[in-house]
């Protein structure tokens, strides 16, 4: 079994793969402690990330969700001057672990932060530790999740395991909020989305104005 090293937050996603978490950190204690209660792991830390890069293990996912107030669209929008920003510590655990493979989770926001330079430049510097870099904006919405809740994913490849033949793979939308001109963009062929009524088991009908 492969082993990751991720925030508790994106636990769930990746505990329905084959991955084995060896390692988890949150600074907040009652999220660590319903973590602790309710997944199996090697290692949950209740810390700072950036206090934990000399201990981090060797691993061959490192997933994470760096804080993303600096460059949400709710917020003032700070960026890098944000001292919530923990892009370059995410960056430096990359450089320290050296996985085979990392995801990494933010805002849509961050992509046109300072005009998008700030996107290019945290890109160009995991692409200088030798990564194939893709990045995608996804929303749960699509993908069966009653809940519109678009993200940016940074998924990188490191060199030699992409020329080994390993590849980006990003999902494709299943499902689509019931709004013809939508379905269209996306081909026609998709689900209606599913609503909170469908997941509760309720028999609630979609209003189909909702856009």
């Amino acid at each position: 079994r492969r082993r990751s090293a991720r925030g508790i937050g994106h636990r769930r996603g990746c505990g329905m793969s084959r991955w084995r978490t060896i390692l988890a950190i949150d600074f907040d204690p009652k999220a660590v402690e319903v973590y602790r209660a309710n997944v199996e792991c090697l290692d949950v830390r209740c810390a700072n990330v950036a206090d934990c890069l000399e201990t981090l293990p060797s691993a061959d996912v490192l997933v994470g969700g760096p804080p993303c107030q600096g460059f949400s669209h709710a917020g003032l929008r700070l960026g890098d001057k944000d001292e919530r920003d923990g892009i370059p510590t995410f960056v430096a655990a990359i450089e320290k672990t050296s996985p085979r493979m990392f995801l990494m989770e933010q805002v849509p926001g961050y992509l046109t932060f300072a005009e998008g330079r700030y996107a290019q430049k945290t890109v160009a510097r995991m692409t200088s530790l030798r990564y194939v870099v893709q990045t995608r904006s996804l929303d749960a919405v699509n993908f069966g999740v009653p809940q519109f809740r678009e993200r940016v994913w940074t998924w990188g490849i490191r060199q030699d395991v992409y020329d080994g033949g390993v590849r980006h793979r990003w999902p494709k939308p299943t499902h689509t909020w019931p709004w013809p001109k939508q379905s269209c963009m996306f081909g026609g062929d998709l689900l209606p989305a599913v609503t909170v009524g469908q997941a509760l088991g309720l028999s609630l009908e979609p209003d189909s104005r909702r856009i």
